[in-house]
């Protein structure tokens, strides 16, 4: 969309240009001069044009990408890795270098089909009204395109910050995590007491008000699990079943980073220490919604797999939904079972900056297990921002983009506007000579503004509200026609037309009949 606002903008100074060398073109075709030699020459310039615009173009994109990488959002995955891919490059050069080549006989097309008499006769000055709609025409696409992007850029906003506002479940800015791997026992023994002199220890620091230990608590795991409720029919073998998914936490997790329990009780301590399968489970919100929305599903027993009889598990409890991986996502159905395994997230909710504890967390384990290997130590919150990053990057980039379109309508409105002035100074120059007033001559420029620019907002408008089923996979937690983004466009659009026609509106307050009556 931006090349193209650069394209509509390079075709209106090559029509400008073309207008001020009619005279030039008509006396070449007077004078035996092909409108296909004419068009060759013009196309030829256009082609030069293409060239420096190309290389300084591929230059601003190898020099400037450190600096562009300095701007971005922090938090984008491998943006450190960004590099200026040859393929993208060409494909770029190709569409950039083909646009001024076409845009160039734009001017030979107008003039083509005027009169080469009348051409000559008009001294090569002066606009003709096709010329006026031709530029009209670019000015309105513009607008609209500018109207696109300023309408992408606002919806990723608003969605970034729906985002932002979502609740995890959980206090993710007081908590600290980190991956640990514990040593197994050689003889097999149970890693429960590991665990639990673990959570005494670190619970111990002054500033800890929690400690909570599951398997993986950021993996986004494959919901692969089914169950068969007591009382309910198994589903067919290769029937779609429900997503599922389960966790291995340690006893008194959901108190440990304040995820109060809705429904029933936690895990006793000694729920860990069970012999053979797991009879007992936490479920979220979502598991009641999906398996038990009409019952109330404490006590509700079912068996492992699509079987109607085996092992029994009972629920015994019911806990807020945890977003864990993802802020944008819908939460399915979760079971956290109880048990220790040697691979575990520890979770250290803290009174004031997670990052104070993380030396101590580090000690306690080299003093449980010494050869225990500790990674990825750090405030939870980060991990979220890096799941942000990736949409704070969308917003920043589009919103970029939408600047520079915005800014290029602008001008090109401003030019036209400008134009249309210097084309109508000696019209002017009679209306207040019959005694128009200077804010009737304003009136007619900001008229033709807003027409135009009025013109290019209501199509960018129906052109935003069309591709809406598309955006919808883009924005989280707002409609893709969000009425305060929409809003905020058409204020954009007004305030770049009033900017855009204030100067040629004072200039035109400011021609002087006597001046304009002699230039004519």
């Amino acid at each position: 969309l931006v090349l193209l606002i650069g394209a509509t903008n390079v075709a209106q100074l090559l029509l400008s240009r073309g207008i001020d060398r009619r005279r030039e073109l008509a006396v070449r075709a007077s004078l035996g001069a092909t409108r296909a030699r004419i068009g060759r020459q013009l196309a030829f310039e256009g082609g030069l044009l293409s060239v420096a615009s190309c290389v300084a173009g591929v230059l601003l994109a190898i020099f400037g990408l450190r600096a562009f990488v300095a701007l971005v959002p922090t938090g984008v995955p491998r943006i450190e890795g960004t590099s200026v891919d040859p393929a993208v490059l060409l494909a770029s050069v190709l569409v950039a270098g083909l646009v001024a080549p076409l845009v160039g006989l734009l001017p030979v097309l107008s003039a083509s089909r005027s009169e080469v008499a009348d051409a000559l006769r008009g001294g090569g000055r002066g606009t003709t009204g096709r010329d006026r709609r031709a530029r009209s025409v670019l000015v309105v696409a513009e607008v609209a395109m500018a109207v696109l992007l300023l309408g992408g850029a606002g919806l990723l906003t608003r969605s970034a910050l729906a985002l932002q506002a979502v609740d995890p479940g959980f206090d993710a800015r007081g908590t600290l995590t980190a991956r640990v791997h514990l040593t197994v026992p050689e003889d097999g023994a149970s890693l429960v007491p590991m665990h639990r002199t673990l959570v005494d220890r670190i619970s111990a620091h002054s500033s800890v008000e929690g400690v909570g230990i599951i398997g993986q608590f950021f993996i986004e795991r494959i919901p692969d699990q089914t169950i068969t409720l007591v009382g309910e029919e198994p589903a067919e073998p290769g029937a779609p079943a429900p997503r599922l998914t389960t966790d291995m936490v340690f006893p008194g997790f959901f108190h440990a980073i304040d995820v109060p329990v809705v429904r029933g009780d936690g895990f006793a301590a000694s729920a860990a220490e069970q012999d053979g399968p797991p009879w007992s489970v936490v479920v979220n919100r979502a598991w009641v919604d999906v398996f038990s929305p009409d019952q109330d599903p404490i006590g509700r027993e079912f068996v492992w797999g699509r079987r109607a009889e085996g092992d029994r598990t009972t629920v015994v409890g019911v806990v807020d939904d945890l977003r864990r991986t993802t802020l944008a996502e819908a939460v399915y159905p979760q079971m956290y079972l109880p048990g220790a395994v040697p691979a575990i997230d520890v979770l250290v909710r803290t009174r004031g900056n997670p990052s104070e504890v993380a030396p101590w967390l580090r000690a306690v384990v080299r003093e449980v297990d010494p050869n225990a290997a500790v990674s990825n130590v750090g405030p939870m919150w980060e991990r979220y921002s890096f799941a942000l990053a990736p949409r704070r990057f969308q917003m920043w980039l589009v919103g970029a983009f939408a600047t520079l379109a915005t800014l290029l309508a602008s001008i090109g409105l401003f030019a036209i506007l400008h134009e249309s002035v210097a084309a109508r100074r000696r019209e002017i120059g009679v209306r207040v000579a019959l005694g128009a007033a200077p804010a009737d001559v304003r009136t007619m420029v900001v008229r033709q503004a807003v027409g135009l620019g009025g013109l290019g907002l209501a199509i960018g408008l129906m052109g935003l509200v069309s591709i809406s089923g598309v955006s919808a996979r883009l924005v989280y937690g707002i409609r893709p026609t969000d009425p305060a983004t929409l809003v905020g466009v058409v204020a954009v659009v007004i305030t770049v037309i009033g900017l855009a026609s204030g100067v040629p509106a004072v200039r035109a307050m400011r021609v002087a009949p006597a001046e304009a009556l002699e230039e004519g």
